[in-house]
């Protein structure tokens, strides 16, 4: 018998998606699942949804608690995980019926700890979930080679996020979602990637990412994405730094930079991001993959923010390259 693979999926006031969500879960060709809900505090109707459907398959059991957000929601998943393996789903996201089949068979036939495939951006549940390739490409990457993509724009953000893809449960067993970080997957997953011995990815597209009017951020919001995004990359810099990842740790500071400058150009008066910028200028000045765009914004920004967001400002960071 094929071993059995936990599914967790966070849910947290998302009743007009989660349905589809389950759905999507329960049509997997690869049956034995240990579907875990957890109920993140919702208020609106997700909870009796869920319920409607625990009630007609015994695979699914729901666990609810006060709302802590989606990393204590993840890692309450894992903790009660009793699969062989491990995937993560987003409760507004749709599943090919071959996600779990496939990324199995690719993590048994190449004893991979991590399996990946591509994913899709959706707009409505009726969208298909269709491979751009007819024929999908299969890349093996040993301990240490994939984490060497991190950057590379070939697999950012596919290789950071943590929905794509099939885990061995024991890669689990030191390793939990920061709670009360905004984009976890971002500090989480490349420490899994140190971690692990192999990974396989797979192009084929197995998964929905579903956008919707929440995915657009205040003023207020991206403020604490780029806040959040900036300590999970002072922690990365530092594990690759006592790891003597040089180019690594490198890539980050240029990736810190960009942060930096998205964050100062909406909120110019934060001294200590400004403080920041300005000791990482000459590391930015002199990194051979920031364009001189970039570079001359970003000397004009650090002499002062308030006078380049009036009167220079520029798009965000990542379109200045």
């Amino acid at each position: 018998m094929s071993p059995k693979i936990s599914v967790i999926i966070p849910v947290c006031n998302i009743q007009e998606y989660v349905g589809p969500c389950i759905e999507s879960v329960l049509t997997q060709t690869y049956d034995n699942l240990d579907i875990i809900i957890i109920n993140d505090g919702s208020t609106d109707s997700s909870l009796a949804i869920c319920e409607e459907y625990a009630s007609l398959d015994n695979r699914i059991k729901i666990i609810s608690q006060e709302n802590k957000g989606l990393s204590t929601a993840r890692n309450t998943g894992i903790n009660l995980a009793t699969g062989s393996y491990v995937s993560f789903v987003e409760g507004k996201d749709i599943l090919s019926p071959l996600f779990i089949e496939v990324l199995y068979n690719l993590a048994t036939s190449y004893n991979a700890d991590i399996a990946q495939c591509s994913y899709t951006k959706i707009y409505s549940q009726d969208d298909e979930i269709r491979s751009k390739e007819l024929l999908p490409t299969t890349f093996v990457f040993s301990n240490g080679e994939y984490i060497q993509k991190l950057y590379n724009e070939q697999y950012y953000p596919t290789n950071i996020v943590c929905w794509n893809k099939l885990y061995k449960r024991e890669l689990w067993s030191d390793t939990r979602f920061p709670e009360g970080l905004l984009h976890a997957d971002e500090y989480t997953i490349p420490m899994l990637l140190l971690s692990s011995e192999k990974t396989v990815i797979t192009t084929e597209t197995l998964y929905g990412y579903m956008q919707t009017n929440t995915d657009t951020l205040s003023a207020e919001n991206q403020v604490k994405r780029y806040t959040s995004m900036l300590q999970t990359l002072n922690e990365r810099h530092k594990i690759f730094v006592e790891k003597g990842m040089k180019e690594l740790a490198s890539m980050t500071k240029l990736k810190k930079a960009y942060f930096l400058y998205d964050l100062l150009t909406i909120e110019p008066q934060n001294k200590k991001a400004l403080a920041e910028h300005r000791k990482l200028l000459f590391t930015l000045l002199s990194h051979p993959y920031a364009s001189v765009r970039f570079k001359l914004s970003n000397i004009m920004l650090s002499f002062s923010p308030s006078f380049y967001r009036r009167y220079l400002y520029f798009p965000k960071a990542s379109q200045l390259n």
